[in-house]
């Protein structure tokens, strides 16, 4: 008997509006996920990249804010994995690098928003409104 096992296509998955954290130094971790909860988001928190594509995976978050510098798996190779199943989710990459340095780690995926350290608060509230419409 053959069986054939069929693989989700993750492409056609409906993204779910809620924020999810991938950063490995839990303060700042909890204070974005305070400041966006205070926004009216569900947020969801993990603390490193591993654990941060299973939840990618478990919860298709509409937002994923993504530190660059974290043990076991970068920032960069989260977007990698990340754009390839979710084309439409926004990923945004968190580091304290110079701008340069960051587009060059991304070249060729213009749709990859970059926020340095420190996070600009409003520049960050102003695109949660913009992409949750509230």
């Amino acid at each position: 008997m053959n069986k054939h096992v069929s693989r989700y296509d993750f492409r056609q998955a409906r993204l779910e509006d809620c924020v999810l954290i991938i950063e490995d130094e839990r303060p700042v971790n909890d204070e974005l996920a305070e400041f966006i909860e205070g926004l009216g988001l569900q947020v969801y928190q993990e603390y490193d990249g591993d654990a941060g594509l299973a939840m990618i995976r478990q919860v298709l978050p509409r937002v994923v804010l993504i530190d660059v510098q974290m043990p076991r798996m970068n920032g960069i190779e989260v977007v990698r994995i990340a754009r390839g199943s979710f084309p439409d989710m926004s990923l945004v990459l968190m580091s304290g690098a110079p701008r340069a340095e960051l587009d060059r780690l991304t070249a060729g995926d213009d749709k990859v928003i970059i926020l340095e350290k420190p996070l600009p608060l409003e520049a960050l509230r102003e695109f949660l409104r913009l992409t949750f419409r509230k």
